[in-house]
């Protein structure tokens, strides 16, 4: 357990790797297909438009790996990036997964790994405070586990009367409260915890917590879902980061997309690349994804034919003719080509990321004078969303 104690120098690590590369985080290729300034600039354009097809896909699903025919400072780019993102794993996955009612196969190996760090941590509590307590899985399990009493802090009424319905009366109580906005008094005996809790979520947990000196269990998630236009860092050397870059934090490369195969998820954004360039022709100036405002995004596996009509029709306008659609399709595919390669360097700063938040969170409890543990509590293809913060005092 000792190698998953959080450590500064971790932090300042990952910290500075991100810092030096916050002109690529915020400098996302545009729809013309030419490289962005901060690949010009780190002499990468060659390399990466030369790329073949088959390593292109390669380094989608599995990251991009440092080659012996890229230049140099690439090659250091992405060992600096990958030892930033070093971390431990917290606990040994046991096998353990608890029937949890209308719970998949991954939320129940979750909730179990999520209890186990907790319990190998020694934490005690009379009291369960769950933040973002969803359906009540965890709010449950964790109550189970040491017959405690548990409350569930939910903003979505939806969920709410769910989880309720779930629940067998007893000692789980389940609140209707904005967390962002107010949050209970923590008490003694209390542990505070949120699995996937969204964007600024986690960062007013931490700092409930932090304030109170109670245990935390935190696993976060969607950090780009802030109400400000960027996040502050806690520690000083954390750099502020706006929500572009923050919502890197989710990219993971993976040879399946997490709602549908990578394949589909390539022609939505080809169909949405056609379609903004058939708006700019018809002078709507679009930048890339408000083409998609007030429109499901799932629209878009539809085809561009499709697309286009929903997008046109939403904006007021008369649909295009489908010859200009698949005119803007032709031109959209080989611009879509070059704006894949120059996106490799950003995604491979995801987990960094990730990491960094993960690290400045943990900051923040160790500050207070808390015991704090790092590391992993699922491996990825159970979760993506992974790195999990267990402080106690």
């Amino acid at each position: 357990m000792g190698a998953a104690r959080f450590d500064l120098d971790t932090l300042l690590d990952t910290a500075a790797t991100v810092t030096g590369a916050l002109d690529i985080m915020l400098g996302r290729a545009g729809d013309d297909g030419a490289a962005p300034a901060w690949v010009k600039q780190r002499g990468w354009e060659g390399w990466l438009a030369g790329l073949a097809d088959d390593a292109l896909l390669h380094a989608e699903q599995h990251g991009l790996s440092v080659d012996t025919t890229m230049p140099d400072s690439l090659a250091r780019f992405l060992t600096d990036v990958r030892r930033a993102c070093v971390v431990p794993h917290l606990v040994t996955p046991s096998g353990r997964a608890e029937e949890l009612h209308h719970a998949g196969a991954a939320k129940r190996q979750q909730v179990a790994a999520f209890v186990l760090a907790c319990e190998s941590r020694a934490l005690h509590p009379s009291r369960v405070v769950d933040v973002g307590s969803g359906h009540g899985h965890l709010t449950r399990e964790l109550a189970r586990t040491w017959d405690a009493e548990a409350l569930g802090l939910e903003n979505n009424e939806a969920l709410l009367e769910k989880a309720r319905g779930m629940t067998m009366p007893g000692r789980v109580e389940y609140l209707h409260v904005n967390a962002l906005e107010t949050l209970p008094t923590a008490g003694l005996g209390d542990l505070w915890v949120g699995l996937h809790a969204c964007g600024a979520l986690g960062d007013t947990l931490v700092t409930h917590g932090a304030r109170a000196t109670v245990p935390v269990a935190l696993v976060g998630c969607c950090p780009q879902k802030i109400p400000t236009a960027q996040r502050a860092g806690f520690h000083p050397a954390t750099p502020a980061l706006p929500r572009g870059a923050l919502g890197l934090a989710n990219v993971t490369p993976r040879s399946l997309g997490v709602e549908v195969d990578q394949a589909v998820d390539r022609a939505a954004r080809l169909a949405r690349l056609a379609v903004r360039l058939v708006l700019r022709r018809h002078g709507q100036d679009v930048a890339p994804g408000q083409e998609m405002a007030g429109l499901n995004r799932r629209v878009a596996r539809h085809g561009p034919h499709i697309l286009a009509r929903a997008v046109f029709e939403h904006a007021g306008l008369p649909p295009p003719a489908l010859e200009v659609v698949d005119a803007a399709l032709c031109e959209a595919a080989p611009l879509q080509a070059a704006m894949r390669r120059w996106d490799l360097p950003r995604a491979a700063l995801g987990r960094a990321v990730e990491v960094l938040l993960a690290r400045d969170r943990a900051w923040v409890l160790a500050n207070a004078g808390m015991t704090v543990d790092l590391g992993t509590f699922v491996e990825p293809e159970v979760s993506p969303r992974n790195l999990m913060v267990v402080a106690r005092p």
